[in-house]
């Protein structure tokens, strides 16, 4: 249950800060969270925030109701929230508890903002546990600001085009679905994998060195990658080449031209130059 941020806010009366979200995204929450939305009769929103803490100022101004429970982390938090807006006990109830449920009870559209930057599995599940048990007798649901736009939008294309999400493997000619077998951390850090083909369009990071694994790095870059066997220079989409990216400043899939001419190729097509000198059963 995710909307896009021109839904949220249009719509929202209510927003709920899930952790804390990336730099990035300051921007957008000032806006949304100093905006008013003008579907609600009342044409007014309510703010709170989960999580530790008890400062209410935003760190892009405004300011939000805490709910949080002491020395609980987010995840923890969470269940507790959920419990108590399922009307059962919980052994150290969440701050600020009643005025959240008046206003929630009040609100038309309540919606939850958060990130993977600061929740881990647990957390987002007790979230969107939380969320499917108020659309039992309201409408609510999240605004999901990525930790990375190309990694949420690697993880769109792969539910759509296999019907799983990351991590899929192929080696065996059909989708198949393990988060653990195929960790790519993990089998290079077992000695599994003895090369890693590593594809970065953007400045930073470095490929995974483990056991002497080889790497063949494509990246857009003017030198050899550190460590690695081979280095391939290649094109940034929207910069170099054009193409269609997922953006989460509208929460869907954006065109973007290219900035300059360059003749620097898109990653696609040297991958796909490599299989075509690779044999059919390569296992990978």
């Amino acid at each position: 249950m995710i909307v896009s941020p021109g839904e949220a806010r249009r719509r929202a009366d209510l927003l709920v800060l899930v952790g804390t979200v990336p730099d990035a995204y300051h921007a957008l929450l000032a806006d949304l969270t100093n905006s008013v939305p003008d579907l609600p009769e009342k044409g007014e929103r309510r703010i709170f925030r989960i999580g530790r803490g008890r400062s209410k100022s935003l760190p892009w101004g405004g300011e939000a109701i805490q709910l949080s429970v002491p020395n609980a982390g987010l995840a923890a938090t969470l269940a507790a929230l959920r419990a108590q807006c399922a009307g059962r006990q919980v052994t150290i109830p969440v701050s600020n508890f009643g005025r959240f449920a008046e206003m929630l009870a009040e609100a038309r559209f309540p919606v939850f903002i958060f990130s993977g930057h600061s929740a881990d599995a647990l957390a987002l599940e007790m979230l969107q546990g939380l969320v499917a048990d108020l659309n039992h007798r309201r409408r609510a649901s999240t605004l999901h600001l990525t930790t990375s736009e190309n990694g949420w939008g690697g993880a769109l294309a792969s539910t759509w085009m296999t019907g799983f999400p990351l991590r899929v493997g192929f080696a065996r000619g059909r989708p198949e679905f393990d988060p653990w077998r195929f960790d790519a951390e993990r089998m290079i850090a077992t000695g599994e994998a003895d090369l890693q083909l590593w594809i970065s369009a953007h400045v930073g990071g470095r490929p995974i060195r483990k056991n002497g694994t080889k790497t063949i790095a494509l990246a857009r870059t003017a030198r050899a990658i550190p460590g690695a066997a081979v280095t391939i220079a290649i094109g940034e989409v929207g910069a170099d080449y054009p193409g269609v990216v997922y953006s989460a400043r509208t929460g869907g899939l954006v065109s973007l031209p290219e900035r300059q001419e360059s003749d620097l190729p898109p990653p696609a097509g040297i991958v796909h130059a490599i299989a075509d000198l690779m044999s059919a059963d390569l296992p990978c």
